[in-house]
């Protein structure tokens, strides 16, 4: 996966692998209004989440082929964080939940995950002793103040209309040392890899105009996530680190799967509003087909930092 970009705010640095134990009477601070809150009528995105309304067979598959191109560097980044047995984790907006299975097989039997979401069809089923699902919509519901060690979500906060106020329910949800990781696409890259093929223009207008409409008629904000080292520098976390970076995909791989499915669902909406024609979008399904036709999809921004005043539980402060 080519690094598009990659940044870390100078400050206190802490090492990899267990952190030490917080206080046992401090809670840490609590971020009633972190300042990240939006203008009124800027939000970009209206309307209720509609994956919940889609038939479960498709949208299952969606999410899981979604999962397998991004759970390895998801794994990646929490790792590089210090996970370990005895933490306490909580992942919002857990789909079909491989991660937070991954999670509870990480912090073994004295840790605990919460698997989260809005729609539990595909959570319901999991049946791990150290794995709690629970039904939350993060828009309206409250999350316990300082209990986890780990709070992650991803592909989340570009589908609410406020997700600034989703970061600041995250944050407090920290204990303290306690980490906080986002991940979030960013459609500014879905560019041909060579920028003279015939229908390199063509593909990058395409993509260029769909993710604008999506936006403008709030479907989903796709710029949201190039505003998440801004939004974290506000929520009074320390060693805050960035990252950004785009997959190179060929045509016809079982990786182009994952956004050939996403531009299926979301052509009707196109196709009504005019956006695009059917031959246009059958010629782009022609393009993510062609083997001899590779591109640079989308980019995934990840954000993280550590609340301040003590530092995540590990096994050893739980025996």
């Amino acid at each position: 996966m080519p690094a598009v970009g990659f940044g870390e705010v100078p400050g206190k640095h802490t090492p990899d692998g267990p952190l030490g134990a917080p206080p046992a009477a401090e809670d840490g601070p609590v971020y009633d209004d972190a300042g990240t809150g939006g203008e009124e009528g800027l939000a970009h995105k209206e309307g209720d989440y509609r994956g919940i309304q889609r038939d479960p067979g498709p949208e299952r598959l969606r999410l899981r082929e979604l999962a397998a191109s991004l759970d390895p560097q998801t794994r990646r980044h929490i790792l590089d964080l210090g996970l370990a047995p005895g933490w306490r984790c909580l992942e919002v907006g857990a789909a079909e939940g491989s991660m937070s299975v991954w999670l509870a097989s990480q912090v073994g039997e004295k840790g605990h995950v919460v698997a989260a979401d809005l729609d539990l069809r595909f959570l319901a089923e999991l049946d791990l002793p150290n794995l709690e699902v629970r039904g939350l919509d993060i828009r309206r519901d409250e999350l316990e103040r300082a209990a986890f060690d780990l709070a992650y979500c991803r592909t989340l906060l570009l589908h609410l209309p406020d997700p600034t106020e989703a970061l600041r329910k995250l944050a407090n949800a920290l204990c303290p040392g306690g980490w906080l990781l986002v991940e979030e696409p960013d459609m500014c890259v879905f560019t041909a890899a060579d920028p003279d093929h015939p229908r390199a223009e063509f593909f990058e207008r395409f993509h260029r105009d769909i993710y604008q409409h999506f936006r403008t008629v709030k479907l989903m904000d796709t710029h949201f996530a190039r505003t998440l080292p801004v939004l974290f520098a506000k929520l009074g976390l320390e060693d805050l680190r960035y990252q950004a970076s785009a997959r190179w995909l060929r045509g016809g791989s079982l990786e182009v799967q994952s956004p050939l499915r996403s531009l299926t669902i979301l052509s009707p909406p196109l196709l009504e509003a005019g956006v695009v024609t059917q031959a246009e979008i059958d010629e782009v399904v022609a393009l993510y087909a062609n083997s001899d036709f590779a591109f640079l999809s989308g980019l995934q921004v990840v954000a993280c930092g550590r609340k301040p005043g003590g530092s995540a539980l590990g096994d050893q402060v739980r025996r």
